[in-house]
């Protein structure tokens, strides 16, 4: 999401769309097929799309930067390593690929192109893949998936019970966290600001616990969406710019927003918009982002 509405990648192509639901324009590029990740890096000067692409599985990994006001590509990078997770953090212009392996990749946005800053490997077994990760000014904190022989012989994928969180300025990993089922989903919480920020970790049942980013061992908050009564997972997971409310959004294509305490109507930031906003035809599907539009929203 931007200030402005939409935008949407898929394989092969960007599309962009109105807060009301109209697509404005769509850009296909050869340097861009086979998409895997992307994400939007605003600047003062353009707003570029950042994207990891691989057509060719015998071919070099490309990160390429789409200037959204030109429509062309401002710059383009070669990757040793493909990349299924991009994440932007505006305050230090940097930006982090994962994914494919447990390294993470960043760099520097500030720069005419992408100028690579540092690699740190994560997780050193070659049996763990990154599942996500979120960044916060300079700390970055990432959830694994380990790969390990399943009943019958066949190799499969588990949650590893232990967050990863790294330096962003020396690119050196930091403090461990242990949670009881894993995360396939990672959110920084600001919360009132009072206390330190913490880690909002999201278990596929539903399952939501805030931890210390210190890597204390006290016992975190938690919460448990009904998802299992309905027979689902949750896929994505997103916190409003207020720290007010999170959404979750789970494989049935239903939404559950939840608070961590109780607030009165009034107390509530919200942006309200002149005019409603005019939705496209409903569709149920998997989720697989979630982004609150607009900067001081709460819903």
């Amino acid at each position: 999401p931007n200030p402005f509405g939409l935008v949407a990648l898929t394989h092969d192509a960007v599309r962009i769309f109105s807060k009301g639901g109209m697509q404005h324009a769509e850009v296909r590029r050869d340097a861009m097929l086979g998409a895997t990740c992307g994400c939007l890096c605003p600047s003062h000067s353009s707003t570029k799309l950042a994207v990891v692409a691989q057509y060719d599985p015998d071919a070099e990994t490309q990160l390429s930067l789409l200037d959204l006001g030109t429509a062309e590509i401002a710059s383009s990078v070669t990757l040793d390593s493909a990349a299924t997770l991009a994440r932007y953090e505006p305050r230090s212009s940097l930006l982090c690929l994962s994914g494919r392996d447990g390294t993470v990749r960043s760099y520097d946005m500030r720069a005419a192109g992408a100028r690579p800053v540092g690699t740190c490997t994560l997780f050193p077994s070659k049996a763990h893949v990154i599942c996500d990760f979120d960044m916060m000014g300079q700390t970055l904190v990432a959830s694994a998936l380990r790969s390990r022989l399943g009943p019958m012989g066949q190799n499969e994928f588990t949650l590893d019970t232990t967050l990863k969180t790294l330096d962003l300025r020396s690119m050196r990993p930091t403090a461990d966290i242990f949670t009881t089922g894993g995360a396939c989903a990672l959110k920084w919480c600001y919360g009132d600001g009072a206390s330190p920020p913490k880690i909002i970790a999201a278990a596929p049942s539903g399952h939501l616990s805030l931890h210390d980013a210190s890597g204390s061992m006290a016992a975190p908050i938690e919460l448990e969406l009904e998802l299992s009564h309905r027979g689902a997972q949750l896929t994505s997971l997103d916190v409003c710019a207020s720290e007010q409310m999170v959404a979750a959004a789970d494989a049935m294509g239903c939404l559950t927003i939840a608070t961590d305490q109780r607030y009165e109507l009034d107390t509530l930031q919200s942006n309200p918009y002149v005019q409603v906003p005019e939705l496209p035809e409903p569709y149920v599907g998997r989720a697989l982002s979630l982004g609150w539009l607009g900067g001081g929203s709460a819903g």
